[in-house]
């Protein structure tokens, strides 16, 4: 049993920018520190884009769903309307069905 802490085996894209931020120090002395503070620099634009499209991404989320709604009301209304419109077919044709027999229940065939 080690008591050394695992390490992460996937690094993200920040943090390979830092990695060779560091790298780049040991390496190149005085340079590397304007390199490793562009890098720094990048990385938090990166970040703040991210937020900002995520930002964008939820703004457009909710005007979709907000657009939706009014649709969804609607086709529970016609498919209200369409259920009650089949009950009422129901019953036209039960009545008229109805209406062709006689007291003793037997139905009148009619010759065309």
């Amino acid at each position: 049993m080690s008591s050394l802490p695992t390490v992460p085996l996937f690094v993200g894209g920040v943090e390979l920018l830092l990695i060779g931020a560091v790298a780049l120090v040991l390496i190149f002395g005085s340079k590397a520190s304007d390199i490793a503070r562009n890098a720094g620099s990048a990385a938090g634009k990166v970040r703040k884009t991210r937020a900002t499209a995520e930002r964008e991404i939820d703004d457009v989320r909710g005007e979709l769903e907000e657009s939706v709604e009014p649709v969804k009301e609607e086709a529970e209304a016609v498919e209200t309307d369409v259920e009650e419109f089949e009950q009422e077919i129901d019953s036209a044709t039960s009545d008229i069905a109805g209406s062709g027999q006689d007291e003793h229940g037997d139905t009148h065939a009619t010759d065309e």
